[in-house]
């Protein structure tokens, strides 16, 4: 049950047609008052609820509660959330309202009127929009193929590991954690130094820390000398996470040079 009966959203590129198809006559940068009910359902917005179960209310984004309704009819806090499948259960034989035969057929013929297929993603259209968009996005066709994505991969692996199994950290996880660590710590010594030119191909980037910071061309460091080798050949990751060792280049060229070195790498570019 929603408590906040009305907030205040700011418009931008984002949500704009969502309120001018309600009627608001709206542009970007407005902020209104909206009933609660307006919000899109993918709102971050945070209002107070109350359990159905429990009866106390607390503070969620919208997009948690509306998906509450939608898969459960009724809300319940996370204390709660073993009682919520469990009455789907005894009531419907399901955990949620998306695994009924019913809600699986709306699906289906939704796809079916908007792109003639029985899945949304079996639709070339979908595909070839979706290519488009990671192409734009990591230049690649498919995100798991994207440099971008395998390093951050690797990061979450390591980050969720130290949280709840540091006991089974590898040596070369440790020594990972900590050149991340000694090189946060020189960052800002590196960044007041540099000349704003990207170390492997002398382009001016100095100006694209205006972008996403998962572009391509965002500003990233690198270590000349790769973390990975540095472990391989024990040397001190003093030494590799030193000033001297870091330099600033694109995203995509730190990507893509992953395990190699420097001197590797810029012979690599010369021949793509």
């Amino acid at each position: 049950m929603i408590i906040t009966e009305y907030v205040n959203v700011k418009i931008i590129n984002h949500n704009i047609n969502h309120y001018k198809n309600l009627g608001y006559n709206v542009k970007c940068g407005n902020i209104i008052e909206i009933p609660t009910a307006h919000l899109s359902k993918g709102s971050h917005i945070k209002i107070q609820v109350m359990c159905e179960e429990c009866k106390s209310i607390k503070l969620v984004k919208y997009q948690d509660y509306y998906n509450s309704i939608t898969n459960y009819k009724y809300y319940s806090c996370n204390k709660c959330k073993g009682k919520q499948k469990k009455f789907y259960k005894e009531n419907y034989g399901v955990e949620n309202v998306s695994q009924l035969q019913e809600t699986k057929d709306k699906k289906i013929q939704k796809s079916l009127e908007k792109y003639g297929v029985i899945n949304v993603f079996q639709s070339e259209k979908i595909k070839e929009k979706s290519k488009i968009t990671c192409i734009e996005k990591y230049g690649t066709e498919y995100a798991s193929q994207s440099e971008i994505i395998l390093e951050k991969s690797k990061n979450t692996r390591i980050d969720r590991k130290l949280q709840t199994s540091p006991e089974k950290l590898t040596e070369l996880d440790k020594y990972y954690i900590l050149s991340r660590k000694i090189t946060r710590k020189n960052k800002k010594i590196l960044l007041s130094n540099w000349d704003g030119l990207d170390y492997y191909d002398n382009e001016f980037i100095k100006d694209n820390f205006s972008l996403k910071t998962n572009d391509s061309n965002y500003p990233t460091i690198d270590h000349k000398i790769s973390v990975f080798y540095g472990f391989n050949n024990n040397i001190p990751v003093m030494e590799i996470c030193s000033i001297q060792n870091l330099c600033i280049t694109k995203r995509k060229h730190n990507s893509s040079k992953r395990i190699k070195n420097d001197l590797e790498y810029q012979e690599y570019i010369k021949n793509i």
